[in-house]
Formats: C-alpha cells, sequence, structure tokens
C-alpha cells in the first residue's frame, strides 16, 4: 500500500494505492473541493493494459511501480491524472493517425 499526494496542472489530489494478489485499488481524492474517485482493476486486467501499450509488465511489478511513484521515490516513473475530457484527445488523436 501507498499513500501520497500528487499535483497536476496546479490542482493537488491525495492518492491511496493497494493491492492483493488479485486487484489494485486506487483511491483519489481533491480536498479543495472535496472530488473522490475510486476504481478498482483485476490482475488480468492491469496486465492486458501493460501489454497492450507495448510495455508489459507482471502485476506484481506493476504494482511495485506505482506504489514507488505513489511514495515519489525518484525512479523515474510519473503519475498523471487525466480528465474526461483529456482522454477524448487520445482517443482522437488515436483514430485520427
Amino acid at each position: 500500500a501507498a499513500d501520497g499526494v500528487l499535483t497536476v496542472r496546479g490542482v493537488t489530489y491525495k492518492l491511496a494505492a493497494s493491492s492483493n494478489s488479485d486487484a489494485l485499488k486506487l483511491e483519489l481524492q481533491q480536498p479543495d473541493d472535496g472530488l473522490f474517485w475510486m476504481g478498482s482493476f483485476d490482475r488480468n486486467y492491469v496486465e492486458e493494459i501493460t501489454q497492450k501499450t507495448g510495455n508489459f509488465k507482471t502485476f506484481p511489478v506493476f504494482v511495485k511501480m506505482l506504489c514507488s511513484a505513489v511514495r515519489c521515490e525518484g525512479n523515474g516513473v510519473q503519475l498523471d491524472v487525466l480528465t474526461y475530457e483529456d482522454l477524448q484527445v487520445l482517443k482522437s488523436r488515436k483514430s485520427g493517425s
């Protein structure tokens, strides 16, 4: 498990990541306005998504890298928070190319 603070584009978030052998749970809170998001991702989904990126990671390796980034341990892994609009822009760029 890992807890940390993340500032993206001037907005501060509290981030918590925890896992067991089968799933990853993420919680993201924006304390200034009370927004809260939570997601749970099973082991197979995480491995499938990493494979689609072309940089496959086993579930334990992915969780270790994510927790290290949440703790800001300087391992070269960075986190970002994408809005729905950000995702739509990425999707349109992908379909347009």
